[in-house]
């Protein structure tokens, strides 16, 4: 029972689907027409309503720039500058798209271009409906770009190189004015002629102590000589025979006398004279000390003011040596070329699209009018 069922449902099925064949084959006409009718629409669209728009691109290498300063730009940091407002504005200027259409803006150019960076190539992208002018954007912007870009490491360069320049100066003055204050020092203060004088007042000072201590021997021996003297004439008996004896004696103990005097008044006068020395000894060996000090510590900032201006001096020069070498320029891979075939609309891809709609659509047309159809003829019966 059920095989028979089975066999009854599959000979049914066949013969549905042989009507619809039936049906879509009688209908053949209706649904190529509706396909032909598309696809004229979207040929007429395609061709006459939409402006076709074309695209072109640039391919340049874009390796990593090192400026004076260390600074290393790649070529995802510098790409920037294509989009600035300056750098779109000079591409209006030069292509003369400023009088040629008044309505174009920078801001027109920067929502046309594509970008794309590929490890240290860069890809420029342009679409637009006029393939001679897009191309003559893309070159003007790559012509443009390497100005700009090294106008801006130029500036960048020269502004560093004049900062090493202002440092250089700095520490030249700075030399310049330790070197005059070491000089200033030598011409007020003569360290040679003063530690000459120092040695000469200490000389002088050995002499006078010397003398003084010779002096307080003399003293000494006088003294000696003089109360020897004193006690010979006590011991002296008042004769006459004696008289010239004594006599004598008086003229030596007066003569002892006038020598202990002077020598003790020239021993007072090198006293004096050895504290009025030994002051000017102090004050003399205290100026030498502070002189000393002074000149070097001046020495001292002299040396490292001269060490420094060297090592700027050297530094301009190895960086302005270095300026010299520099190039900044981009390689041209591919330039732009006019573009023949448009990218919009896709004409093959609008007419299988429209195609495809219409087939379906004459399909479903013809199946709805004959449900509608039947439905009615069920309504009647």
């Amino acid at each position: 029972m059920r095989k028979l069922g089975e066999e009854y449902y599959i000979e049914e099925y066949e013969i549905d689907l042989r009507e619809y064949l039936k049906l879509l084959w009688e209908k053949r006409w209706f649904i190529l027409t509706m396909l032909l009718f598309f696809v004229v629409l979207a040929a007429i669209y395609s061709f006459f309503m939409v402006e076709p728009v074309y695209e072109s691109s640039l391919s340049f290498m874009a390796p990593a720039f090192t400026l004076l300063n260390g600074e290393v730009l790649s070529g995802e940091e510098y790409i920037a500058f294509l989009r600035t407002t300056e750098m779109e504005k000079r591409v209006l200027e030069k292509t003369g798209l400023k009088e040629t259409k008044p309505g174009m803006n920078a801001g027109n150019l920067d929502k046309n271009l594509e970008v794309e960076l590929d490890s240290n190539t860069i890809t420029l992208y342009y679409r637009g409906n006029n393939p001679e002018l897009i191309a003559k954007i893309l070159n003007c912007l790559f012509e443009e770009f390497k100005i700009v870009l090294r106008e801006r490491f130029s500036g960048y360069n020269n502004l560093y190189l004049s900062q090493l320049e202002s440092y250089r100066d700095e520490q030249k003055q700075l030399y310049i004015e330790a070197k005059q204050e070491v000089s200033n020092l030598e011409k007020e203060v003569n360290l040679i002629l003063h530690k000459r004088q120092l040695n000469n007042n200490e000389f002088k000072l050995i002499e006078y102590e010397n003398r003084v201590e010779e002096l307080n021997r003399i003293i000494e021996r006088k003294e000696i000589e003089y109360q020897e003297v004193c006690a010979q004439l006590k011991d002296i008996p008042e004769e006459k025979n004696l008289y010239i004896i004594k006599l004598e004696l008086i003229n030596i103990k007066n003569s002892l006398e006038q020598q202990l005097s002077g020598y003790k008044v020239e021993a007072d006068n090198l006293k004096s004279e050895l504290i009025v020395l030994e002051k000017e000894i102090d004050v003399l060996r205290q100026e030498i000390i502070g002189n000393e000090r002074r000149y070097k510590f001046l020495n001292g900032e002299y040396t490292i003011a001269h060490s420094r201006y060297l090592k700027a001096e050297n530094d301009y020069n190895a960086v302005y040596q270095s300026l010299q070498g520099k190039n900044y320029n981009l390689v041209l891979i591919r330039n732009a070329k006019v573009s023949r075939s448009p990218i919009k609309p896709n004409v093959k891809l609008n007419l299988a699209v429209a195609g495809v709609l219409g087939l379906m659509l004459g399909v479903f047309i013809v199946f709805f009018v004959d449900y509608m159809k039947e439905d009615e003829y069920e309504e009647e019966e």
